[in-house]
């Protein structure tokens, strides 16, 4: 098991149940993430967790506003988990909480995306990211081409 392995699984069950328990299940997801630095390297293996507010997937406006708030939830050999991101995830967390609660006051037309992101310490945040806007993209071509 790489370093940390069984304590980030916890970390995320704990994010995934947080979550899922103020959001409801339909709006969280895992996106697994896979990763591998050359050809005979082994993969390096994660999951980013998305939660939406707004998601209107029957809305037939396909142009969608997406905002997303997004912070690391992994750490790595010599941090101290709390000080490398864990006041970013608290941001996260805490903006889920008060956009939920006033939820209805968001316009059909945007999408809240409160993404937590494992592999930072790993890849790079700007590999990450592209990943999620890959994601992103994907869905708008999709959702437009139908």
């Amino acid at each position: 098991m790489p370093h940390g392995a069984f304590r980030k699984q916890i970390a995320r069950n704990y994010l995934m149940k947080y979550l899922t328990e103020l959001l409801g299940k339909s709006s969280v997801s895992k996106q697994k993430v896979i990763f591998k630095r050359n050809k005979v390297s082994t993969p390096i293996k994660g999951a980013n967790i998305i939660a939406k507010i707004g998601d209107k997937s029957d809305n037939k406006d396909k142009y969608k506003h997406i905002i997303v708030v997004a912070a690391h939830y992994d750490t790595g050999h010599s941090s101290a988990g709390v000080g490398d991101n864990g006041s970013g995830v608290t941001v996260v967390l805490e903006l889920a909480r008060i956009f939920h609660e006033i939820k209805d006051s968001i316009p059909d037309s945007h999408e809240l995306q409160f993404v937590l992101f494992d592999l930072y310490t790993e890849v790079s945040f700007t590999l990450i990211s592209e990943m999620l806007i890959h994601s992103l993209l994907r869905d708008v071509l999709e959702a437009n081409i139908l």
